[in-house]
């Protein structure tokens, strides 16, 4: 499936052609907008992606004596791709964890090293990197991560394009949304269409990078020895 490059407006207005309802304008407007972020919060789109680098300082005892590394993230985001540093060149790769494996962890003094690890907690706002070990010395931490893009601004008057490029299928999702509002038999019909419009575009998706992807064993349980950073690599 080709890209087709429609207007917030346009997709609209064709979804409600195509619907018979053209008094749910309204409606219309909230489907899309809903469809986009289903779209950003569930799939990884290449589209999507950005970069974020930050520096992480060693940390300071909290009033209960322990080391916690928390560095704020950047409002839109939803999840991380890599986390990583350099040391004298050398990528070193973070592993990512649970916030229940990281609350699990030693957090008292000597604790502090090279990073190893990292988990993230979407709850506070903006949402936190924790790395652990925390850091002996300030370090530049890069990051690539999954973006939610912000709402659109009265979506069925918007005359700018969704971040989204396959405006066939958002013409047909929204237009079977409508139909499950108004009780329309053809929403039945309309269903498996979406789906096999979307499970393409995921192909297509896959095969974005041009890159063999390998299954690998969790390096949180099967992890070979790490030496980290060491005369070899610098410090």
């Amino acid at each position: 499936m080709q890209p087709l490059s429609l207007t917030c407006q346009q997709i609209i207005q064709r979804a409600l052609d195509i619907a018979k309802n053209p008094g749910y304008t309204t409606q219309a407007g909230e489907i899309l907008q809903a469809e986009l972020d289903n779209l950003a919060l569930t799939y990884d789109w290449q589209i999507l992606r950005k970069k974020f680098t930050f520096t992480a300082n060693p940390p300071v005892a909290d009033a209960n004596g322990n080391y916690r590394s928390a560095t704020p993230l950047p409002s839109d985001f939803v999840r991380t791709r890599e986390v990583y540093y350099l040391i004298s060149g050398e990528p070193f790769m973070l592993n990512a964890m649970s916030l229940a494996q990281y609350d699990s962890l030693f957090a008292g003094p000597g604790i502090q090293n090279y990073p190893e690890n990292y988990a993230t907690d979407l709850n506070p706002n903006p949402p936190l990197i924790y790395l652990y070990p925390p850091p002996v010395i300030p370090m530049q931490i890069f990051m690539r991560y999954q973006s939610i893009p912000a709402p659109i601004a009265n979506p069925a008057t918007n005359t700018s394009q969704p971040w989204f490029p396959y405006a066939q299928y958002l013409i047909r999702k929204v237009a079977q949304e409508l139909f499950l509002i108004v009780d329309d038999s053809r929403y039945q019909m309309m269903y498996p269409v979406t789906e096999k419009m979307l499970q393409d575009i995921l192909k297509v998706q896959g095969d974005a990078e041009n890159y063999v992807r390998t299954v690998g064993l969790d390096p949180m349980i099967f992890r070979p020895q790490s030496f980290g950073p060491n005369k070899m690599t610098g410090f």
